[in-house]
C-alpha cells in the first residue's frame, strides 16, 4: 500500500511533507465548489425567470458596489485581526448569508429576492478566492505554486462537474430548498477544514503578523508593479461580465421556464467544469514547465480573441440564430475554463514576491478593487449599448475584442514587472556575493606563460602584437596564422589577451572564434576575456553561445554519470573530488555563457542566490527568474543542473538531451582516461588511471594500464610505470 502512495505521489508530482494540507485544500475546493454550483445554478435560473435580460447590468453595478463594500470589509478586518480569523469571520458571514437569502427565496419569492441572489453571487466568488488564494499562497512558495496551484483547485472543479450534472437530476427532487440546503452544509463544512488547517499550520495561519497600517493606495500606485496589476486584474472582470450578458441574454430567448434554464445551466456548467479540470490537471503545470509563466498569463487572452472573431463572423448571419447562440456559448466557455484552468493559477503566482505579511493584505486590494471596478465598469458599458438602440448584440463583441486587443500590452507589462519584482526582492534580501573565479583563469594562464620560449614563433607574435595596438589592419591576420600554427599554449594566451586589449571591434568575434578550439585552456580563456570586455550576444554569434551552453551541460551531465557509476567505491575519493572540481569549473563557465545571452548582472544574481547557504525563498526566487529568463531550450538543459536533486534525478532529466551509459567503475575509469582533453583536464585522467589499479587483475583494465605507458602525457607515463612498477 505504501509503494501504491509512493507511485501516486511521484505520478502527482507531490514532495515529501506536501501531501497533508493537498488533501485539506482538494477537500476545501470541494466543498465550496458544491456550495457555489447549487447556490449559483438556483440564483442564475431564479433572476432570468424572474426578469428581462436588460436587468443585467443593474446585477452587474450592485455586484460591484458589494464586492467594494467586501474588500472594505475585509481591509477593515485584516487591519485588527489575524489572517486566520479573518478568513474565518468571510466564511461564517457566507454560511450566514446564504441562509438568509435560502429562506427568504422560499419563504417571500420575488423579484427583490432573485436579484439579491444573483448580486450575492459575485462575493461568494469573492469570499471564497480570497479565502482560498490566499491561504494557498501562505502555505506554499513560487516553486511548489508552479507544480501544485493547478492541482489543488481541482476539487472545486470535480464538485463542479457532479454539482452541475446533478442539478437536473435533483432540482426536480428536491427543488430549490433542497440546493440551499447543500450549498449551506457545503460552506459549513469549509468552515471546519478551515480550523483544521490553522490547527494543523499554526505558525503559518494563526501567527501571521497582524499589520495595523492599510496597505495605502499611495503604495500601489507608486510601486509600478501593483499599478499594473489593477488594471490587469480588471481586463477578465469586465470580460466576463461583458460575454455573460450575451450567454445569459440569448439563453433567455432560448429556454422559458426555470426548471429548463436550470437544466441546460447544469450541463452547460457541467460541459465547462470538465474542460476545466483537464486544463488545470494536465495542461497548467506543462504550459507553465514548457513555455513560462507569460505564456499562462496570455492563454486567456489568445482564446477569447479567436472565439470573438469566430463569433463576430457568425454574427453576420443573424445574432438571433441558434449557431450565433452556439458561437457564444463555446465563448463563454472558453472564458470560463481557461479563466479558472490556466489564468486563474498563473495570477497567483504574481503575489509570490510580495512579503508574506503583506501577500494577503495586498492580494485582497486588488482582487477586491479589480473585481469593483469590472462590475461597474460592464454595468456601464451595457447600459450605454443599450442606451445606444441600433446596436445589437454584436456590437458587445467588438467591444470584446478591442479591450483583448489592448491586453497583451499589459499582460507584457505585468510579467516584466513581475520579473522586476523578484531581482528585487533578492536584491533587498541579500547583498550580490562575490562569485568565485573559474579555474583555467589567469592564475593558469601564469602557469602556461613558462611554456613561452624565446624563438622565432615568440618574436614574430611580438611583432603582431605591436602592430595591432599600433592600428595595423593585417595584424589580427597574421595573429591568426601564429596561433593556429603554434603548439605554445602560452602564446595562444598572449595573442587572445592581445585581442581583448587592442582589436577593437573584431576582438568579440575573434574571441568568439576560440570557443570551440580543442584546448579547454583556451576556451576558458577566450569566456574569461569576453567577460571582462562586458560582451553579450547579437545575432551574428548568438548560435555560437548557444551551441557552448548545449555542449557544456552534456559535459556535466557527463560528469554527473560519472560520478553515480564511482560514488560507492572508497578508494573512487581523489577521483570523484578532481570530477567534483571539474563541475566546479565548467558551472563558472556555464554561468558566464548564460550571461552573455540574458545579461551578466541578471545571470549573477540567479547563481549568487542559488549558492547552498541561500535560504529557502532566495532559492525559489532565483529559479524564477531563472525560469522566466531563459528559454525553454535552455531551461530543458539548465534546470537539472542548478536545481536541487539528487544526482540520479538530474542524470534522468538529462538523459532526455545527453543520453548516458550506466557503466561500472572499472569501465567508468577508463571512459575517463579516453575523453577528450579539450573536455577533461589532465590531472582527473591521471587519478582515473590510478583508481584503475585497484582492479589490476582484470586483464582488460591492465592492459589499459600498460597502453598508458604510451600516452602522450608525460604524467600519465610516469603515472603507468609506477603502477606496474609497484605490481612487480
Amino acid at each position: 500500500m505504501k509503494q501504491l502512495g509512493d507511485f501516486l505521489l511521484r505520478t502527482l508530482n507531490i514532495e515529501p511533507g506536501e501531501a497533508g494540507v493537498i488533501v485539506r485544500l482538494l477537500l476545501f475546493s470541494f466543498f465550496i465548489g458544491i456550495a457555489l454550483s447549487f447556490f449559483f445554478t438556483v440564483s442564475i435560473s431564479s433572476f432570468l425567470v424572474s426578469f428581462e435580460s436588460t436587468a443585467l447590468p443593474n446585477a452587474y453595478i450592485f455586484s460591484g458596489l458589494l464586492s467594494l463594500a467586501l474588500w472594505l470589509s475585509y481591509e477593515r478586518l485584516r487591519s485588527r485581526f489575524a489572517f486566520s480569523t479573518t478568513v474565518l469571520a468571510m466564511l461564517i458571514v457566507l454560511v450566514v448569508v446564504v441562509a438568509v437569502l435560502a429562506v427568504n427565496h422560499i419563504l417571500y419569492p420575488g423579484k427583490t429576492v432573485s436579484m439579491a441572489l444573483l448580486v450575492w453571487v459575485a462575493a461568494f466568488m469573492f469570499i471564497k478566492n480570497v479565502a482560498f488564494w490566499s491561504i494557498a499562497s501562505q502555505l506554499f512558495n513560487v516553486g511548489q505554486g508552479k507544480r501544485l496551484f493547478g492541482m489543488i483547485n481541482s476539487g472545486e472543479v470535480i464538485s463542479n462537474i457532479i454539482g452541475f450534472f446533478s442539478v437536473p437530476v435533483l432540482l426536480p427532487a428536491i427543488g430549490p430548498a433542497g440546493l440551499f440546503a447543500i450549498s449551506i452544509a457545503a460552506v459549513t463544512g469549509c468552515v471546519f477544514i478551515v480550523l483544521n488547517i490553522i490547527r494543523k499550520y499554526p505558525k503559518v495561519l494563526s501567527a501571521a503578523p497582524v499589520e495595523k497600517k492599510p496597505v495605502k493606495s499611495t503604495q500601489v500606485r507608486k510601486d509600478n508593479f501593483f499599478r499594473l496589476m489593477l488594471p490587469f486584474s480588471v481586463v477578465p472582470v469586465f470580460l466576463f461580465y461583458l460575454i455573460d450578458f450575451q450567454f445569459l441574454s440569448l439563453t433567455r430567448q432560448q429556454f422559458g421556464n426555470v426548471e429548463a434554464v436550470a437544466t441546460f445551466m447544469g450541463f452547460f456548467l457541467g460541459t465547462i467544469s470538465v474542460a476545466e479540470l483537464l486544463l488545470k490537471s494536465v495542461v497548467f503545470s506543462k504550459v507553465l514547465r514548457h513555455y513560462g509563466l507569460r505564456t499562462g498569463l496570455s492563454c486567456l487572452c489568445i482564446c477569447l480573441l479567436f472565439a470573438a472573431l469566430v463569433a463576430i463572423v457568425a454574427g453576420g448571419w443573424g445574432t438571433v440564430t441558434y449557431f450565433y447562440f452556439s458561437v457564444v456559448a463555446l465563448c463563454k466557455l472558453l472564458e470560463r475554463s481557461v479563466s479558472n484552468g490556466i489564468h486563474a493559477p498563473s495570477v497567483q503566482l504574481l503575489y509570490q514576491p510580495v512579503s508574506p505579511a503583506l501577500r494577503a493584505r495586498v492580494q485582497g486590494k486588488i482582487e477586491g478593487m479589480s473585481a469593483a471596478i469590472g462590475n461597474l465598469a460592464a454595468g456601464a458599458a451595457i447600459h450605454a449599448l443599450l442606451v445606444w438602440q441600433t446596436a445589437g448584440l454584436l456590437a458587445y463583441m467588438y467591444v470584446v475584442v478591442i479591450v483583448l486587443a489592448g491586453w497583451p500590452w499589459l499582460i507584457s507589462s505585468v510579467y516584466s514587472a513581475y520579473k522586476q519584482k523578484l531581482q528585487e526582492v533578492l536584491l533587498l534580501r541579500r547583498d550580490l556575493r562575490s562569485v568565485p573565479a573559474a579555474r583555467g583563469t589567469p592564475s593558469d594562464w601564469q602557469a602556461h606563460a613558462a611554456d613561452n620560449p624565446r624563438n622565432t614563433e615568440s618574436e614574430a607574435t611580438d611583432r603582431g602584437i605591436h602592430a595591432l595596438a599600433s592600428g595595423s589592419g593585417e595584424a589580427p591576420d597574421e595573429l591568426e596564422a601564429i596561433f593556429y600554427k603554434t603548439s605554445s599554449t602560452g602564446l595562444k594566451l598572449r595573442i587572445l589577451e592581445a585581442y581583448a586589449k587592442y582589436a577593437g571591434t573584431k576582438a568579440v568575434a575573434l574571441l568568439c572564434d576560440k570557443l570551440d578550439y580543442p584546448s579547454r585552456v583556451v576556451q576558458l580563456a577566450a569566456v574569461k576575456l569576453l567577460s571582462e570586455l562586458n560582451f553579450t550576444t547579437t545575432v551574428t554569434n548568438n548560435v555560437v553561445v548557444a551551441r557552448k551552453i548545449t555542449e557544456v551541460a552534456g559535459l556535466l551531465c557527463w560528469i554527473h554519470a560519472s560520478m553515480l557509476d564511482l560514488r560507492h567505491h572508497v578508494t573512487a575519493a581523489p577521483l570523484l573530488s578532481a570530477l567534483q572540481a571539474e563541475k566546479n569549473e565548467y558551472m563558472g563557465m556555464l554561468f558566464t555563457l548564460l550571461g552573455f545571452s540574458y545579461g551578466p548582472s541578471t545571470v549573477k544574481l540567479i547563481r549568487n542566490n542559488l549558492a547552498d547557504n541561500n535560504d529557502t525563498d532566495d532559492y525559489i526566487f532565483a529559479l524564477e527568474i531563472a525560469a522566466n529568463t531563459f528559454e525553454e531550450e535552455i531551461r530543458a538543459i539548465v534546470f537539472p543542473l542548478i536545481e536541487k536533486m539528487p544526482l540520479e534525478k538530474s542524470v534522468e532529466r538529462l538523459s532526455q538531451h545527453f543520453p548516458q551509459q550506466k557503466l561500472s567503475a572499472a569501465h567508468r575509469a577508463v571512459n575517463i582516461l579516453y575523453k577528450d582533453y579539450a573536455k577533461i583536464g589532465l590531472g582527473t585522467k591521471t587519478h582515473a588511471l590510478q583508481f584503475l589499479e585497484h582492479f589490476f587483475q582484470d586483464d582488460e583494465c591492465r592492459s589499459e594500464i600498460r597502453a598508458c605507458l604510451f600516452h602522450e602525457s608525460g604524467t600519465m607515463r610516469e603515472t603507468a610505470r609506477e603502477i606496474l612498477a609497484s605490481r612487480h
